[in-house]
This record gives C-alpha cells, sequence and structure tokens, in this order.
C-alpha cells in the first residue's frame, strides 16, 4: 500500500493473520471503524470485515444490484449489525455488553435446562423425591431422639440398681489407678536398664580395642598419652565419661600407646562401675515389674468381684440397653442413607440459589445495556428519517406500477414498496429500488454526518440491470438520473462533506439529456475492453503504473 504520492504505507495482508495487520484492519482503522467492527460477537466465532461488510454499502455489484439488498439474505445478521454500529445505534461497548448478557443468558438457560431435568428425575421416584425424603428424615430423626432417650433412661436405671456396690467400683478405680502407676514405673526400670546396658557394651568395646593395642607387635602399637582423671581446665572428672575405643578420655582424640596401663586401669574401673549400676538396674526392674503384676492382680479381683456383685442385677438392664443402642445404631444407618439420598436436593437448592444470583446479575447487566443504549441515537426518528429520504426517492424513480409508498422494514431495516419485499418485485423494478436504497444511504450520510458514519462513495454497477427498451423502462431510467444529477447539482460548492462524495456509476446507457450532469472517466470499446488501451491484457506501456486518483470532485462521475 502506498499514498498518493507514491510512498510506501505498508505491507499488508489480504487475509488475516495471527499478529499481522491486514488490509481489511488497515481500511477499518483509517475510518475509525477498527475497534466498532471488532467489537462485534458473530456466530461461529466471526467477525465484521471491511470487504465483507462495509464494502458491499459502497459498491453495488453488476450480479447483486437487483439479487438483494447490499448483503444475501443469509448474511442479514452481519448486514444488520454494521449499519447499526455505521448508523451510531451501537457503540463497541453496548456490543460487549450485549455479548456478556447473551453469554450469560445462554449459560443461565442451559443450566435451567439441566437443573429442571435433575429435579424431574429425582421427584419421579419416591425413593428420591424431596417431599418424601423430607417427611422420612423428620420421622427417622424423632425415632433416633426417642431412641437416644430411652438408651440414656435405661443406662440410668442400671447405675440406680448397681448403687449399692458403689464402693466396689471405688476400688476397681483405685486399683486402676495404682496398676498405671506401676506400669509407668517399669517403664522408668526399663530405661534405666537399657542404659546401663549400652554403658557396658560400649566399656567392653573399649577394652577390646585397648587389649588389641597391647597385644599388638610393638612396631605396630599406637602411642598412648598419659591418662587424666579430671579435665586440667576445670576438673570435671571424666572416669565416668565413655570414648570411642583408642581414644582419648580428654581430647577424645586417637590415642599414642605410651600409657595402655593406665587407660586400661581407668577403663576396668568404669567398667566395674556400670556393672554395678546394671545390676542395680536389673533389681529395680524386677521389683517394678512384680510391682505391677500384683497391681494388675489386684484390678483383676476388685473387677471380678463387682461384677460377681452386680450380674444378677444388671443382666436384665444390659439386654435392654443393647437392644435399644442396636435399633438406635439402625436408625442412624438408615438416617445417613437418606442423607446421601438429600445430597442432590441440597446442591440442586445451591445451584438455584446460584442460578437466582445470576439472573439478578443478568437483569443488572440488562439494565444497564438499556440506559447506555438510551444515550445514543433514537432507532425510531433514525428511521423516520431514513423513511422520508427513501420515500421521497422512490417517489421521484415514479416506479411503474406502483403507487409510491415506500418505507424501511422496521426489523430488517431493508426497503419495502407498496408494503412488498425487495424479492417480491420484477427485476427492473428491484434494481431501481436497490439503486434507491443505497442512494438514500449516500444522501443520509451527506445529510447527518454525526449520525451515520458511512463513507461517501458509491459504485453502482449497471443501475439499468434488466431495464426493457419500452418507454415505461426508458422514462423509469430517465427519472433516475434526473433526481441523481438535480441533487447534486443543487449541492455543488456547499462545501464539507458533499465536496468529498464520490458518486461512481458503470452504465453504458446514460440518457443523452443527462450526460453533461456527470463526469466521463473512462469508455468501453464494442468488444468490452477500454478505448486507448492497445493492450488490455498485458502490461502498461507508460513508465508510471496506473493509478486511480481520489480527487475531491463533488460531481457524480461515470
Amino acid at each position: 500500500m502506498a499514498d498518493l504520492d507514491g510512498t510506501p504505507v505498508g505491507v499488508f495482508h489480504v487475509r488475516a493473520h495471527s499478529g499481522r495487520q491486514s488490509i481489511s484492519d488497515w481500511l477499518l482503522a483509517r475510518l475509525g471503524l477498527d475497534d466498532d467492527f471488532a467489537s462485534v460477537r458473530l456466530p461461529k466465532d466471526k467477525r465484521l470485515d471491511f470487504a465483507s461488510d462495509l464494502l458491499p454499502f459502497l459498491h453495488i455489484r453488476q450480479d447483486d444490484i437487483d439479487r438483494f439488498v447490499v448483503r444475501p439474505p443469509e448474511r442479514h445478521t452481519e448486514r444488520l449489525a454494521a449499519l447499526t454500529l455505521l448508523l451510531n445505534l451501537s457503540n463497541p461497548r453496548l456490543e460487549r455488553l450485549a455479548g456478556t448478557i447473551t453469554d450469560l443468558n445462554n449459560d443461565i438457560v442451559r443450566r435451567r435446562r439441566q437443573h429442571k431435568q435433575i429435579r424431574d428425575f429425582l421427584a419421579a421416584s419416591d425413593t428420591t423425591n424431596l417431599e418424601t425424603l423430607a417427611a422420612d428424615l423428620s420421622r427417622l430423626r424423632d425415632q433416633e431422639k426417642q431412641a437416644d432417650d430411652l438408651v440414656r433412661r435405661m443406662t440410668d436405671e442400671a447405675s440406680a440398681a448397681t448403687r449399692f456396690a458403689e464402693h466396689l467400683r471405688l476400688q476397681v478405680e483405685q486399683a486402676d489407678h495404682r496398676r498405671h502407676r506401676a506400669r509407668d514405673g517399669e517403664d522408668w526400670a526399663a530405661r534405666r536398664h537399657r542404659e546401663a546396658v549400652d554403658k557396658v557394651t560400649a566399656l567392653d568395646r573399649s577394652l577390646d580395642r585397648l587389649s588389641a593395642v597391647e597385644n599388638a607387635s610393638p612396631e605396630d602399637r599406637e602411642q598412648l598419652a598419659l591418662l587424666y582423671g579430671s579435665c586440667p581446665a576445670c576438673e570435671t572428672a571424666l572416669a565416668d565419661r565413655v570414648v570411642p575405643p583408642g581414644h582419648c578420655s580428654l581430647c577424645t582424640l586417637p590415642l599414642p600407646g605410651s600409657a595402655q596401663v593406665r587407660e586400661k586401669a581407668r577403663l576396668d574401673h568404669a567398667r566395674d562401675a556400670a556393672r554395678a549400676t546394671l545390676e542395680q538396674a536389673e533389681r529395680d526392674l524386677a521389683a517394678t515389674r512384680a510391682a505391677y503384676d500384683l497391681a494388675q492382680q489386684r484390678w483383676d479381683h476388685a473387677r471380678a468381684e463387682l461384677d460377681r456383685r452386680t450380674t444378677l442385677v444388671v443382666t436384665p438392664f444390659l439386654d435392654a440397653v443393647t437392644a435399644a443402642t442396636a435399633e438406635r445404631e439402625a436408625l442412624r444407618a438408615r438416617l445417613e442413607t437418606l442423607q446421601r439420598l438429600h445430597v442432590p436436593h441440597q446442591r440442586l437448592a445451591d445451584d438455584l440459589a446460584d442460578l437466582i444470583s445470576e439472573e439478578h446479575r443478568l437483569q443488572q447487566l440488562r439494565t444497564e445495556y438499556a440506559d447506555l443504549a438510551a444515550t445514543l441515537h433514537d432507532p425510531v426518528d433514525v428511521r423516520r428519517q431514513l423513511d422520508s429520504l427513501f420515500g421521497g426517492i422512490v417517489h421521484a424513480f415514479g416506479l411503474p406500477w406502483a403507487t409510491g409508498r415506500a418505507r424501511l422494514d422496521p426489523h430488517t431495516w431493508t426497503p419495502l414498496v407498496d408494503e412488498q419485499d425487495f424479492e417480491q418485485r420484477g427485476g427492473g423494478s428491484r434494481t431501481a429500488v436497490s439503486v434507491a436504497y443505497s442512494l438514500t444511504l449516500l444522501v443520509y450520510a451527506l445529510e447527518n454526518p454525526q449520525h451515520f458514519r458511512l463513507p461517501t462513495l458509491l459504485i453502482l454497477d449497471s443501475p439499468q440491470k434488466n431495464f426493457g427498451r419500452n418507454d415505461h423502462d426508458q422514462r423509469l431510467a430517465a427519472r433516475m438520473y434526473s433526481w441523481t444529477v438535480d441533487y447534486f447539482a443543487a449541492r455543488r460548492g456547499l462545501g464539507g462533506r458533499h465536496d468529498d462524495a464520490q458518486l461512481i456509476i458503470i452504465d453504458n446507457n446514460i440518457p443523452t439529456t443527462h450526460h453533461r450532469g456527470f463526469d466521463k472517466l473512462v469508455t468501453f470499446r464494442d468488444d468490452g475492453f477500454i478505448r486507448d488501451l492497445d493492450n488490455p491484457h498485458g502490461a502498461p506501456v507508460t513508465a508510471e503504473p496506473p493509478s486511480l486518483e481520489l480527487h475531491d470532485n463533488p460531481a457524480p462521475v461515470v
């Protein structure tokens, strides 16, 4: 793409590529419509673009001029979305809000449908019916409370019946307390015994190591240093400290081989003391075990005596308490089953509460949408102005066998003439209606630039398509061209958008009486090629590349 003086503007893709600007995006940005068109949500995640959705308003092709209005019927959604934006009846914020509303509404409808299906499924069975479940749960909870009361009452009665043996219960509790204290004493003695065994084992290993040094040949012996009985710094006794075999009792480093005798004497003395401690630990462990065994026997005896004295009294109550407890547990099991069946209903209730919240949010968004839409142009007023313009142009055209009553359909914004849709009219008449509709949009854009952002360029290809050579059709063509010439001639020199507008008509049979109203751009030979072009299929013979000059010419051109 280059500007008018040939300066390159940029290279753009014809088709959209991710992360790269297309020619459509560039053109829409130049027109200030890129954000507007990008905000529209279309089916199948499509988007409006220049070539498909804006250009058809500006270029009425020969093949399409009598087939449809701007876009085919199956592209009604895209045509109406683009027209709504161009007429300032919507804006990007409103379009994005509409997309959010659509998504939220679709989600609510889907969830409502799913909610109904699950609710109907649960209600279809007595097992999962909400009312039946609620009644059963209420009944079982009452029965569970009664069972609890029965177990508690019978337990209290059993306790009252055995109150005469309260002193035996106290003896059992005291015996149990003494049994636990004896167990704690036994555990303490066992720990001391293990510590004493570990110390004797360590000293035995140290003596074995020292014996290995003494029995070795002189050259293989380690040189032992003098033994200290206490630390020379703090005078703390070192005799009871166990160090690894062959290590100094002071610094714990490996010993040289010069003091084996004194070290052996120290280790022997320490081992004797450790064995004495071990023997005492063994006696203590035996004593605590005997004490625990005695406490266990006394507890067993006290408990047996309590059982003997109370069995005859408690047995009738015990059977009843057992039966009542079993009944209560059975009720609780049935309650748990029903509560699991009630979980889907609770989830439905939670989902319904969430749905109600989402519906409230949807209502808020719709209110916001309505408030925002109220700040834009009133569609009724816009359509009234377009109806007036379109009706005036159709009346000026004087369609044969028509009353001239013309307006736009309030829903589709397509032309209605004598209350007939575009497709219901004849071929030549459809062409005239299509021309009148496109001229209506161009005129509205020229006269209401603040309301309509349609570019003021219109190309009409074959506006007499399907016109016959009869007097009716020829007079219709003359009236069409007469209105067009008169409109632009009356506004020549007004300035503004009228001076910038371009109307290009491609027609081989413009009535001779209206030739003066047009600037001729190109003409075609009888064989369909442009005159004065020697080689229509070859490269240009001039040094300069051909270009289309977009000059400011208020007059229509052909």
